[in-house]
Order: structure tokens, then C-alpha cells, then sequence
């Protein structure tokens, strides 16, 4: 071959090199040229990998972050597309490939997870032990659900509903009444009312536990990107319930604590896109940088307080959170700005004593939650438009103890003490 020739190979050669990286492919290293190599060589190809599919709601408040926020569209009419048989569901999360984990309880199988498909059909059951009952499943990247139930004992089930892996870490009295976080680190991460504070590893391994002598671990923990946790606690020994919000790094030291100085223990935090926390207490809405200094406070005292309800997250820079027993008699749903803290609208459910549960928000902007009340045993869920106006009411029978969650399909998923309920618009 003469030395032009082996300059125009080279060049060749090269230039199938560059290709090959562009188009995102690796092809297997050739060997060297001669006379008598074959000049088409059939490359061997691996195609570039493709990125893990997260579950449509993971967990509680639909993300690590507990932003209440979900990328889909919600129901926009109240139509009950079907409702399961289970006797009592507490909570639902929804997978990648729309398939729900539900912590309920029914006829058959008694108290455990329960595996529906979208249709509402149950696949499988898995009974828990013991007398009592899980807290709100998380799906782990790898497909695995992950439980904590009241007494502090963690379970990792596979998607066929078989038991992987049992431990408990809790003393013997544990009570855990929170629902439990799974971090971007791969950390199972809860706190019970004896005020410990736990981190387990998703292979069953304990990474610490955390104790807060004198407090009562008041709120599920929330974590940002980095693993960084937040969660609140509360006074044991004070009829004023005052706490504090924490933060400690994912190895469990501490960061820094913000006494609010309060009546009402600290609540679940959300977290913005930018790191920035907002939670509610009894009395007031709470927005804190990620180094503990707070940025505003603002008081909805005259509003009646607040009532359990972790914010949601609007498009546009806007929370949303529940109150109960404002001045005009009933609870309502009041959205803030995330940057000042000034309240930019209150939706007034005329009839209903409190908002009982998170709001879920979908991308539009449209809210869903449950309002009730109770002495007159009137429960409805309500979804508004993002400007805080109504868009409707669906009735429910009974007081129910959960929160909506959405699917990507554009399902809503209610659980109720009589069922799951799904709603979605008809196409």
C-alpha cells in the first residue's frame, strides 16, 4: 500500500472514529489495517444508555422535595371512572408504569399493601404481621416499595408483592405517626413520637438514628437534592406544643434549628426548585433559606391557623396550604407568594370546618383537596383553578384521612375509609 493510500485510510478512519462519538455509540476498537482486513467491518454497538423512568407519584407529597406538584394534567370534571373494593384505603403512590400501591385495608386480607393495577383491580396483597398498619409506601428507582408502619418497622417488598428484606430499629414503645421519606441518597428516613430520628439504607442496613430528648419528632422529613433533611419537632413537656425546625446533613449532624417560638409544633416542609423551605405551624406560614435564616412569616391567625396541611407548589412562584375555622366559619385554601410571603387569594369553602389534607397540583396550575365537617358530616373533594376560583365538588360519604394524588395518565386517585376512587375526564 503505497503512503498516500495509508494517510487516506488514516483520515478515513478517523473520521468513523468522530462519527461514532457523535452519534452517541461505541463501536469495538479496530485492531489495525492491513492489505487483508475486511474494509466494512460490521461494528459492534451498545446503544448510549437511556435514563430511569421515575414512578408517576413516588411517595408522600408526590417527591422527595414534598413540592405536592405532579407534571401532569388533573381530572377537569368530577367523573368517577371506577372505585376498588377495599374496605378502607390510607394512601396511594403511583409507579412507572401506572401501577398503585395502596396502604388500606380489606375484607379478605386484613391490614397491608395492596398492588392495583390502573384499572383498580387488585393483584396482589401483602398482610402485615403485625397489628398494625403502614404509613405511606415509597417506590424506590429499581421498582421496590418501601414501608414503615406505626411501630417503626421497615419493609422492602418487590413488585410481585414478596417480602425482600424486614428490620426494626425502633425501641419497643415507638410510635410513628409521620409519613417517611425516601432521600435521593437511597436513605429511608422517618422520626417517631419518642422524638428519634432514623436513617435506614435501602439494602435494610441502618445508617444512624438520631435522638431529640424531650421532643417528639412532629413532622415527615423533607430532603433537597444533596440528601440535607428537614423535619420539625415538638416540646413533650409544655401544654403550648412549641417546636423547631431542623436540619442535619445526610449523615445526620446537625446543621442548624429554627425556633419559631410559637403556639403549634413545626410541620412537614416543602421545598422550592431553589432550596428554599416553607412549612406552617398553628398560627403562622414560614419561609426559611437553605441556611435557617428566615425570609418572611406571615400570620393567618385571623383565618383560623393551620390545620395539618404540608404547601403545594403552583407554577409561578405560588404556594398553596389549608387552613380551619376562618372568621367567615369555615376552612378554606390560601395561596401566598414564595418570594414575600403576602397572600395573593383565599378560597372560602362555605360549610366545610378545615382542609384536611395536602393539595395536590398539577400542571395547569388546577388544585385538589379534601375539605370537611365534621360535626355536620359534610366531606367533599374540591379542585380549583390555579386563580383560586372553584371548578367543582365531588360529595364523599365519609371523613377520609389522606390526600389526592395525580397520575400520568391524568387520573386522580382519592383513597377514602370506603375505597379508592379514580377520576378522570373521558376522552
Amino acid at each position: 500500500m503505497s503512503p498516500s493510500h495509508q494517510s487516506t485510510l488514516a483520515i478515513v478512519t478517523i473520521c468513523i472514529c468522530v462519527g461514532v462519538l457523535v452519534s452517541g455509540f461505541v463501536f469495538t476498537a479496530l485492531s489495525g489495517c492491513s492489505d487483508d482486513d475486511d474494509p466494512d467491518p460490521t461494528p459492534t454497538v451498545t446503544p448510549t444508555p437511556q435514563p430511569t423512568v421515575p414512578p408517576q407519584w413516588r411517595m408522600f407529597r408526590h417527591d422527595y422535595r414534598h413540592t405536592g406538584y405532579a407534571p401532569y394534567p388533573g381530572p377537569q370534571t368530577p367523573t368517577v371512572i371506577w372505585k376498588n373494593d377495599l374496605l378502607y384505603a390510607l394512601s396511594v403512590v403511583v409507579d412507572q408504569n401506572g401501577f398503585l400501591y395502596v396502604n388500606g385495608i380489606s375484607e379478605g386480607e386484613g391490614r397491608g399493601l395492596f398492588c392495583l393495577t390502573p384499572e383498580g383491580d387488585i393483584v396482589w396483597a401483602y398482610k402485615i404481621p403485625t397489628n398494625s398498619y403502614f404509613l405511606t409506601p415509597m417506590i424506590g428507582d429499581n421498582g421496590s416499595i418501601y414501608c414503615v408502619d406505626e411501630r417503626g418497622e421497615v419493609y422492602c417488598i418487590d413488585q410481585n408483592g414478596n417480602l425482600i428484606w424486614r428490620h426494626n430499629y425502633t425501641p419497643e414503645l415507638a410510635e410513628v405517626h409521620k409519613n417517611p421519606t425516601l432521600s435521593p441518597t437511597g436513605a429511608i428516613v422517618f422520626g417517631d413520637y419518642n422524638g428519634n430520628l432514623y436513617s435506614v439504607d435501602i439494602s435494610g442496613e441502618l445508617n444512624w438514628i438520631i435522638e431529640h430528648y424531650g421532643f417528639a419528632v412532629s413532622s415527615s422529613p423533607a430532603t433537597d437534592a444533596e440528601g440535607n433533611i428537614y423535619y420539625g419537632i415538638d416540646y413533650l413537656y409544655t401544654t403550648t406544643r412549641r417546636g423547631c425546625l431542623m436540619a442535619r446533613d445526610a449523615n445526620g449532624s446537625l446543621k442548624w434549628w429554627y425556633n419559631q417560638d410559637t403556639f403549634g409544633g413545626s410541620q412537614s416542609v416543602s421545598i422550592d426548585e431553589y432550596g428554599m423551605l416553607y412549612y406552617g405551624d398553628g398560627l403562622n406560614v414560614y419561609s426559611l433559606n437553605p441556611e435557617g435564616d428566615l425570609l418572611w412569616k406571615t400570620s393567618l391567625n385571623e383565618l383560623g391557623g393551620i390545620l395539618e396541611s404540608t404547601p403545594g407548589f403552583l407554577p409561578g412562584g405560588l404556594l398553596v396550604i389549608g387552613t380551619t375555622h376562618n372568621h367567615f366559619g369555615g376552612g378554606g385554601l390560601v395561596c401566598l407568594d414564595r418570594g414575600n410571603g403576602w397572600i395573593e387569594w383565599i378560597f372560602e369553602s362555605p360549610g366545610y370546618e378545615q382542609v384536611d389534607s395536602c393539595p395536590a397540583v398539577a400542571r395547569d396550575g388546577s388544585i385538589y383537596f379534601y375539605g370537611d365537617a365534621y360535626f355536620t358530616e359534610k366531606y367533599a373533594l374540591v379542585a380549583l383553578e390555579s386563580d383560586g376560583s372553584l371548578k367543582w365538588s365531588y360529595s364523599i360519604q365519609t371523613i377520609c384521612y389522606s390526600s389526592p394524588v395525580l397520575s400520568a395518565d391524568g387520573t386522580m386517585y382519592f383513597p377514602t375509609t370506603t375505597g379508592l376512587i379514580a377520576f378522570r375526564d373521558e376522552h
